[in-house]
């Protein structure tokens, strides 16, 4: 009898086990197959930023807070590790084996992801970990040269995992080389600025390269853009040599840089610290922070070298020749604010270099459209149009703008003069701020016959009707300089009519986003 019972409870146990039977139709959510391992990744990240912390203000004392932030310092680490190890094997091996090669996906252009990729092939460029570079050849290649840098905070990431987003640049003729750098933080910086720069030099030697277009997202843009900075200032390429110990550099010859493309980049070290985003919640605001700052702290050279100016803003001063620049920022972003800061402090100079702001979080351009629930459509499709016609746009090697307006009296240095670009077609309108320190917002329409005289910084082309043609900013009119409203300068040869509402904080915001998405880059 007791035999009998224990049978009957264990069969009963077994059946309370089983799974319920699937209803059948309902789909499975696609966030369901990737949430579990992503959450096992992320969560002891946060947690670990955040508990110690908040246990060491609770507590007090010296101590006790260098030992929680050496906890939490390690803690950190160790989850960057596990995220690396996890893209570098099993998502570098998803994407070569079965992303790439299935017809059925789709790139961020909307076209299959090969589409127009004759060949990818792997090749080293130095002996340094990771040094290596995918070159992506065009079936219908049009002699120009693109370099891509990808992110990852400086600490994670790969190029392989990244190549879905960047075959459209093939589609367009040109030859891409993706370059993966040491992550930190066993490489802090100088290292991974110096590989990126032993890689374009590769590219120019090697293969015969004189001249190409810079592309790099998030920390790649970092790298992108200091390597610009560098590499177009001899005396600034002297000095980082000088500092860093690293003489050899100045032996190596490189290619001549065009243009460039910053997709929410890391140019600067303070604009994001202790700012807000409206447009996010708190706790979003709060993990990007925390993530931003662990990811600078990793990178940052613990021997203060070259001083640790190693975003473009560092630099700026030394800057005396930069390419044309398109920068490209999401407002769901933290480093929207860093993308108007750098774009502030290049035009006060007087380089040529173009804003545009898309309604979307940070990374919006990597990940494979598929996954966005058809919120690509919006962001990263346009994203990608713009981009594309901004390289196709032939333009002079490292040719800075004058650096004054030939009348001072047009325009105010003192002021940020801020502009947002789209592809033609689009009605763009620009604010250079009011002489109101509080946030204002304003909304402001204009129309294809309304009229703008060249400002004596920008570069003046003949606007075409093909939507493939990239158009530079113009200037208001001078009737309109003394007026106490926002200014508004029209792109020329404009069709459309839009709105555009410009948020001015002292930082110069400006995004053509609805107004209840505004963005506020304001402590």
């Amino acid at each position: 009898t007791v035999s009998n019972k224990k049978n009957k409870m264990l069969a009963g146990s077994r059946t309370s086990r089983a799974s319920p039977v699937p209803v059948v139709g309902t789909p499975t959510p696609l966030l369901n197959t990737f949430s579990r391992p992503f959450f096992m990744l992320v969560m002891p990240m946060v947690v670990a930023l955040f508990t110690p912390l908040k246990i060491a203000r609770l507590l007090g004392g010296r101590f006790t807070t260098f030992v929680l932030t050496s906890i939490t310092a390690a803690c950190a680490v160790l989850t960057v590790r596990m995220v690396r190890w996890h893209m570098d094997t099993f998502w570098s091996w998803y994407q070569e084996k079965k992303w790439l090669p299935n017809n059925a996906n789709y790139a961020q252009d909307g076209a299959p992801v090969m589409e127009g990729v004759s060949e990818i092939r792997l090749e080293n460029f130095g002996v340094r970990p990771r040094e290596t570079c995918h070159i992506l050849t065009p079936t219908k290649p049009s002699g120009r040269t693109l370099v891509y840098i990808h992110g990852g905070g400086f600490v994670v990431a790969n190029s392989t995992v990244l190549l879905h987003s960047i075959t459209l640049f093939c589609r367009q003729g040109f030859t891409v080389y993706s370059l993966d750098y040491p992550h930190a933080p066993e490489h802090r910086f100088p290292e991974p600025l110096i590989s990126v720069l032993r890689g374009l030099s590769w590219i120019h030697t090697t293969h015969g390269v004189t001249q190409v277009s810079l592309f790099g997202d998030s920390a790649g843009a970092n790298l992108a853009t200091m390597a610009a900075a560098l590499i177009c200032n001899p005396p600034l390429l002297a000095s980082f040599a000088r500092e860093t110990k690293s003489m050899s550099i100045l032996d190596w010859a490189f290619p001549a840089i065009d243009s460039q493309i910053s997709l929410y980049g890391v140019l600067d070290q303070q604009s994001w610290r202790d700012s807000y985003l409206s447009s996010i919640c708190r706790a979003e605001n709060a993990i990007a922070l925390a993530g931003l700052r662990t990811c600078m702290s990793l990178y940052r050279s613990q021997h203060g070298v070259f001083e640790n100016r190693f975003t473009l803003l560092d630099v700026a001063a030394d800057l005396n020749v930069y390419p044309r620049t398109l920068i490209v920022g999401a407002s769901k972003d933290l480093l929207v604010c860093s993308s108007q800061a750098a774009y502030t402090c290049l035009r006060r100079r007087g380089f040529d270099v173009h804003l545009r702001m898309y309604e979307a979080r940070h990374g919006f351009f990597g990940f494979p459209p598929s996954w966005t629930f058809g919120a690509w459509k919006t962001s990263a499709q346009p994203a990608s149009a713009l981009m594309t016609a901004f390289l196709r746009d032939p333009v002079p090697v490292c040719t800075p703008t004058p650096a004054a307006p030939a009348d001072p009296a047009v325009v105010d240095e003192s002021k940020a003069v801020d502009d947002v670009t789209t592809s033609a077609g689009a009605q763009t309108t620009t604010n250079d701020g009011s002489n109101s320190n509080s946030n204002s917002t304003t909304t402001t329409e204009s129309t294809a016959n309304d009229t703008a005289s060249a400002a004596p910084k920008a570069t003046t082309r003949n606007s075409t009707d093909s939507d493939e043609t990239f158009h530079p900013i113009t200037q208001a009119a001078e009737d309109q300089r003394t007026s106490t409203a926002p200014r508004t300068r029209t792109l020329a040869g404009a069709r459309a009519v839009s709105r555009c509402v410009v948020l001015d904080d002292g930082h110069g915001c400006c995004t053509d986003l609805p107004e209840d998405t505004a963005i506020m880059c304001s402590s």
